[in-house]
């Protein structure tokens, strides 16, 4: 689980809600407006149920009504790594690989997010994690 206490949340459910790309930024619409995300201010995106919930490196945090799936498809796959049934995460934030009874990612702010079994070896084919 995460350990960084992210302050500022941006809750904005409906059902008229869409998440698109534009050149560097993820456009969240909803029915009371848009929200412009750059892409290189996600730091993690992690699955909430059939939400999911967008950290960025300024200590926001963004929950939408759309899967991690569909946030995945979306984001640049030379910049984002799927760690783990639950995360997806910016590799620019990555600080270190740390193994104990599982592994884990730590990021630049000492979030630690475990890394899925499953995912490890496309992981270390992608990144140098031995």
């Amino acid at each position: 689980m995460p350990l960084k206490n992210y302050s500022m949340i941006n809750d904005a459910f409906n059902e008229n809600e869409t998440l698109d790309v534009d050149e560097n930024i993820l456009i969240w619409s909803y029915a009371n407006g848009k929200d412009f995300i750059r892409i290189d201010t996600i730091v993690y995106c992690e699955a909430d149920n059939t939400s999911c919930n967008i950290y960025l490196n300024n200590g926001n945090k963004h929950r939408i009504s759309q899967t991690l799936e569909e946030i995945e498809n979306k984001l640049p796959t030379h910049k984002f790594i799927k760690i783990h049934d639950c995360y997806i995460v910016n590799v620019s934030f990555i600080n270190r690989h740390k193994k104990e009874d599982v592994d884990y990612m730590i990021l630049h702010d000492g979030t630690k997010l475990e890394i899925g079994a499953a995912y490890l070896k496309k992981i270390s084919s992608t990144l140098p994690l031995n």
